[in-house]
């Protein structure tokens, strides 16, 4: 018999098209006379439908696979420095995936751990000469390179800045419990991170070179994204939270507050030399 649908031949008593999958018991019998009768689970697949199952077409949509699930870092970091609320909202549904937002999170970190690294070197090794009857001159002895405690610098200021993110994601999503809104943990670790894209790149890698061409002009950039992030956390974690407004308000009140009270208790505790290797740091709350 042939396909009404695609014209191919087919042998007399098949259910299906071989060639496009089309149910030619339709156009012969009459689904309503047609009785389905079990296969027994010890038969094998007829080759018929085997050779169903190996064509191109299937007009089926396709199930969603794990890779799809996978995230393009490289890509959302750029993007999320141009425009940060539009790109977690078109891939949002990733984020909900503890290890997309935690490699997110590591990367963060690690650029923020890197840029601080840079900088710590080139303040090492730099070395302005004073002088009462000349201008300042600057030389670079990098012999020492060697006083660096690399361990301490790169390793305290990693686990910083993942306990940064963490933290906050940690206050915003204790909020959003007591209120009563179910958010998943991951995707609030993700809007974090996507957040303080702007603020890592802005203020640890082009705040400082702007600041080897005019100084208070890497200082105003610093500001910019640091409001730039506040402003991409503000709107997407209330885009996530959908609050009326007066709960609105408070719920970023007491958030916000807790966040500048803890950052500000961090940075005289972490960055005023109160801490001055990796094993004080561990007596950070002692």
């Amino acid at each position: 018999m042939n396909c009404d649908k695609c014209g191919t031949f087919n042998a007399i008593g098949s259910k299906f098209c071989i060639k496009c999958g089309n149910n030619l018991v339709v156009q012969t019998v009459p689904q309503q006379n047609v009785i389905e009768q079990p296969i027994p689970s010890n038969m094998q697949q007829p080759s018929v439908n085997g050779a169903i199952n190996n064509s191109i077409n299937y007009n089926v949509p396709p199930v969603q696979s794990q890779l799809n699930m996978s995230l393009n870092y490289f890509r959302y970091i750029v993007y999320s420095l141009i425009q940060p609320i539009n790109t977690y909202k078109n891939e949002n549904s990733k984020l909900t995936n503890f290890k997309n937002s935690f490699i997110l999170v590591l990367i963060v970190a690690g650029i923020a751990t890197l840029a601080n690294f840079i900088q710590t070197v080139i303040n090492t090794v730099r070395v302005v000469n004073y002088s009462l009857f000349s201008d300042p001159t600057t030389t670079w002895d990098f012999s020492r390179m060697k006083d660096i405690k690399y361990l301490d610098v790169i390793g305290k200021n990693f686990l910083i800045y993942v306990g940064i993110i963490f933290g906050i994601a940690i206050i915003f999503y204790l909020g959003s419990l007591i209120i009563k809104k179910n958010i998943n943990f991951n995707k609030i670790l993700g809007i974090v991170s996507s957040s303080l894209i702007p603020i890592v790149l802005g203020a640890f890698i082009i705040s400082p070179i702007l600041g080897l061409l005019w100084n208070p002009l890497s200082i105003i950039f610093t500001l910019i994204s640091l409001v730039y992030s506040f402003i991409a956390l503000y709107e997407i974690i209330n885009g996530e939270i959908m609050l009326e407004k007066d709960k609105k308000i408070y719920f970023n009140i007491i958030c916000f507050s807790i966040i500048l009270v803890a950052g500000y208790f961090i940075y005289v505790k972490l960055f005023m030399n109160q801490i001055s290797d990796l094993g004080d740091m561990f007596n950070f709350f002692n």
